[in-house]
């Protein structure tokens, strides 16, 4: 998050300080973790000096905190998000106070020209800058149970970033089971029993006198009219044949 990206720059250049060997050199580191805690728009900015952070601030991103409840408020309801919420604002202010605190004492670090005791306010002794940064970003066991909580006087940026995630935990609550009716199977329609179609009898035909060779057609007198013309075409052929002999003959006597 933001809030802890800051706060790791401004620790950075704590223990740079710390490192120092001149105190000109630990001058100049303060100043940059007062610019980190404070922004741009803060008391005690110096523009002079170069700014390592985003230039919003440590304590800026510490009071965005306060939104957690303001979002809380959306679904009163639900006393999971309530509990978190507050967890986070008490958090965030946690980290407010440790950075207005070593902000304090960067203040006193420039104030002074010995290095020696300059250092000993860089830290990281108890109630210095690097000390009381690192509380603001880790926490701080203040009740000495071995852990750290988030509530007031404990929690830093990194409690107040896992409220802020378990905000949005859901909550399964258990309900009435609601019956569902099972929708009734139709009962299957009787279909009819197909009655067998009765098959046709065969009509038999009757077999016609055929000519050799040619198929039986038509009535059956009619074979019997031809061969009839057939005869008679005989018997005018054989009559016209006597004629024509007997002509012949007649001819030549005379």
């Amino acid at each position: 998050t933001n809030l802890k990206a800051q706060l790791d720059i401004a620790i950075q250049h704590a223990e740079l300080a710390a490192a120092s060997d001149t105190i000109e050199d630990v001058r100049n580191h303060m100043h940059h973790v007062i610019n980190v805690i404070e922004g741009a728009e803060g008391a005690n900015y110096d523009a002079s000096f170069s700014d390592p952070g985003d230039g919003n601030g440590v304590i800026v991103h510490a009071q965005d905190s306060k939104h957690g409840p303001f979002a809380a408020t959306a679904v009163p309801d639900d006393t999971v998000i309530g509990e978190h919420a507050l967890l986070v604002e008490a958090s965030g202010a946690n980290v407010e106070n440790w950075a207005n605190k070593a902000r304090d004492i960067a203040l006193n670090v420039i104030g002074t020209s010995n290095l020696q005791l300059a250092k000993i306010f860089v830290g990281p002794g108890g109630e210095t800058v690097v000390s009381t940064l690192i509380a603001a970003r880790n926490g701080f066991d203040a009740d000495g149970d071995g852990t750290v909580g988030s509530g007031a006087g404990e929690g830093g940026a990194n409690q107040a970033y896992v409220e802020a995630q378990l905000m949005a935990t859901y909550t399964l609550a258990p309900g009435t089971p609601v019956q569902v009716v099972p929708t009734p199977t139709p009962e299957p329609t009787a279909e009819p029993t197909p009655m067998p179609e009765p098959t046709p009898e065969p009509v038999a035909s009757v077999p016609q006198p055929t000519a050799p060779g040619l198929p039986g057609v038509g009535d059956d007198s009619v074979p019997i009219a031809a061969q009839l013309a057939l005869l008679a075409a005989v018997v005018l052929l054989g009559t016209g044949g006597i004629f024509m002999v007997r002509g012949r003959r007649s001819k030549k006597s005379i």
